[in-house]
């Protein structure tokens, strides 16, 4: 069931099959049918044919959370061709580097992504072909004009084997530079069904795309199991906290991804309550830690049922890993639930092998919607997987532990992991003591270089508006943490560096911090 012969193109074609007349897309244009949805794909599937592109090639996209996006995606798999999914906020030499590693045929996009893309390409070369949306774009194709001339797409042209390369994803990149992980067909399809299944996402949902779309989690965790099970996307182009709760409330939505940085800001307008949430069944978060204290915020301060926000932990080249449940939450605050159908998940040592409950190790993942490999990164690769008991195992980096009733917990990135005097220190307790003080917004804590302790343990804070607070303060905040895990330095920020899935860059904040902390 998991694995299967269903790629990404057959998916959505079942589903407007099944329901042609139900609602598959709403955005600020309107509403699209699945009747609609599939034709334009097809339509779009046919130029991108007349453009010459065959099984294999890779064709780049830059979006917003807008249709465009669904109908690319679409339709590069349709024709067993590879997305390659950029990211908004890179910068043109970051679109420049991803672009070679990808070997790109041709690049679709946003008329406001023009002139970033114009600097890429000088950088880089010439696409194939591109296509905008939206507006002008210097002799590229116009979208709206290739789904107004409907052009049949042969039968032949979709026949896509599900082993086949999908896509090219190219990680977070909180350390290094990102690396391109290709998936296939199946791998996509068994994640949406393990989402689907995990998520009670169905043809009742209606998912608000909050989280960015070119992001694999988003796209294919979420918004593939909407349109595998019929459910309906309400597109919101970019983030704003405000409008958040105005599309939920107004569509009813019973679904969204909302990562822990857009939980805060939400929690930051005035007077939040007063939208009725009561529709949403499922407030997603993932990609950053979730600490208890946020999710008791998000209960006291909106009008929404506390059993619907759900703590879940997934990797790029994974997806999604496991899932903790409102309930769950309650029970088990701070965990990040137990593994979702058909995956496997362990805690690993190198030397000792599978860890015993409640020891900590490394978070290892196996099951069908593992990656393939990292495009032209053999190395990374070998090092990021290995076989065990007949499996092929993911190294997720991240160290976590399992409790005795299955439960896993993420304690840091291994490569964050504080040495101390000898001692291990994990970020994420020192993290979440702090963030209980009530006038502490958010933080993050890193180690420095220390002559005579090896690395110091450092917290980088964000207070709340208006409030102000002082290192001791934050210092006695960890009282009750052994002596040697106690901040040894603070700095107050007014901002956290972030990508754009709301994941700290430590790297970047501790070049930041190098500047301003001598120990």
């Amino acid at each position: 069931m998991f694995s299967g012969s269903l790629s990404i193109g057959h998916a959505l074609r079942a589903t407007a099959e099944a329901l042609p007349d139900k609602t598959a897309i709403i955005d600020d244009e309107g509403a699209l049918s699945y009747r609609e949805l599939d034709r334009a794909v097809d339509a779009f599937a046919a130029f991108l044919i007349e453009m010459g592109v065959d099984p294999g090639d890779r064709i780049a996209y830059l979006f917003w959370n807008q249709r465009e996006i669904l109908i690319a995606y679409n339709a590069i798999a349709r024709i067993g061709a590879v997305v390659v999914s950029l990211n908004t906020r890179l910068t043109p030499i970051e679109l420049a580097y991803q672009l070679d590693q990808s070997d790109v045929l041709g690049v679709i996009y946003d008329h406001s992504f023009a002139g970033t893309l114009r600097a890429a390409f000088a950088l880089w070369r010439e696409p194939g072909f591109s296509v905008v949306a939206g507006g002008p774009g210097d002799g590229a194709h116009a979208f709206n004009v290739i789904l107004d001339e409907a052009r049949p797409l042969a039968d032949k042209h979709t026949e896509v084997d599900a082993s086949a390369s999908s896509g090219i994803w190219f990680t977070s990149g909180t350390t290094g530079k990102p690396k391109g992980a290709e998936v296939r067909h199946s791998s996509a399809i068994g994640a949406a069904i393990a989402s689907s299944l995990a998520l009670g996402i169905g043809r009742d949902c209606r998912f608000l795309a909050a989280a960015p779309m070119f992001h694999r989690g988003a796209m294919e965790d979420m918004h593939l199991a909407v349109t595998l099970t019929g459910g309906t996307h309400v597109m919101m182009r970019q983030f704003d906290p405000e409008r958040t709760l105005a599309l939920i409330e107004e569509h009813a939505i019973t679904h969204a991804f909302i990562v822990p940085t857009m939980s805060w800001l939400i929690l930051q307008i005035e007077n939040c309550a007063k939208y009725d949430l009561r529709s949403m069944r499922h407030w997603i978060s993932a990609s950053a830690p979730f600490p208890p204290r946020l999710a008791e915020s998000l209960r006291e301060g909106l009008d929404i049922d506390g059993d619907a926000i759900e703590n879940c932990y997934g990797i790029t080249e994974m997806l999604l890993l496991t899932v903790c449940s409102g309930p769950e939450m309650k029970l088990k605050p701070g965990s990040v639930g137990r593994p979702v159908p058909s995956v496997r998940v362990a805690i690993h040592d190198e030397t000792r092998g599978p860890m015993p409950a409640g020891e900590i190790g490394e978070i290892i993942a196996a099951g069908p919607p593992q990656f393939r490999s990292y495009v032209g990164n053999e190395q990374a690769t070998r090092e990021a997987v290995f076989e065990m008991d007949g499996l092929r195992w993911y190294r997720s980096g991240d160290l976590g532990y399992c409790d005795e009733d299955g439960y896993f917990f993420i304690v840091d990135r291994k490569k964050d992991m504080i040495i101390t005097g000898g001692e291990n220190v994990y970020s994420v307790e020192v993290e979440e003591a702090i963030s209980l003080h009530p006038d502490v917004l958010e933080v993050a804590v890193i180690g420095l270089p220390s002559e005579k302790w090896g690395e110091v343990v450092t917290a980088a804070v964000v207070t709340k508006a208006d409030r102000e607070l002082g290192e001791d303060a934050v210092i006695k905040a960890c009282a009750q943490l052994a002596h040697y895990k106690r901040p040894k330095s603070v700095r107050m920020l007014d901002v956290l560096p972030r990508n754009s899935f709301g994941k700290i860059q430590k790297p970047a904040l501790r070049a930041i911090l190098r500047g301003e902390v001598r120990v």
